[in-house]
């Protein structure tokens, strides 16, 4: 895994995740059009490249403070795994796996973007070119920014719970009211 992925970040890693997809669909318990994905930091430019590139194999994603494009991110950690962003490095790279360069896939899809404002590690940055570009291109999409938190979004279970409800939502279509009022004094939204 480690020389698969130099210079081409998120791309074997969403195939990966789609032949998954492709799997699960297959499976008689496990409803075809019920499948999400969800991440955090990488895990979040990992889940919008995963929905970016389903070809409607997954058509739900939350991303949480994503890596959108790797010119944006920590230059010690990029460019150790995708080189320099120039065309006689990896220029092709990095345009490959930006989310910027995949928008308009995201067309029809139910994509929630999270963000905190005070990120120093993934820069909100990241998050506001995404949005330019997706209403740019008319695309609907839902955000949720957490002003002065940083990437790990301590907010008091909140962001749990807007992450839960919004898969329940879309994978199952039952009202956020309920679901909030079922799930608001479970322990589990107070973890983070």
């Amino acid at each position: 895994y480690m020389h698969a992925v130099y210079k081409n970040l998120g791309h074997y890693e969403t195939i990966d995740a789609l032949n998954l997809a492709k799997y699960l669909r297959k499976q008689t318990y496990i409803h075809p059009d019920r499948i999400a994905i969800w991440g955090w930091s990488y895990g979040g430019f990992y889940a919008a490249s995963v929905l970016a590139d389903s070809n409607g194999l997954i058509n739900t994603a939350v991303s949480v403070a994503p890596v959108t494009d790797w010119r944006y991110y920590d230059t010690v950690y990029t460019e150790r795994y995708m080189g320099l962003p120039f065309a006689e490095e990896n220029l092709k790279g990095y345009e490959s796996t930006s989310l910027l360069t995949k928008v308009s896939n995201f067309t029809g899809k139910n994509f929630f973007l999270i963000h905190g404002t005070a990120d120093d590690n993934v820069h909100f940055q990241n998050s506001a070119q995404l949005v330019t570009a997706l209403i740019r291109e008319k695309i609907k999409f839902q955000s949720q920014y957490f002003p002065d938190l940083d990437h790990s979004i301590s907010s008091g279970g909140y962001i749990n719970m807007i992450i839960c409800d919004y898969l329940l939502f879309h994978l199952t279509g039952e009202n956020l009211d309920s679901s909030f009022a079922r799930y608001k004094n479970k322990n589990f939204y107070n973890h983070y």
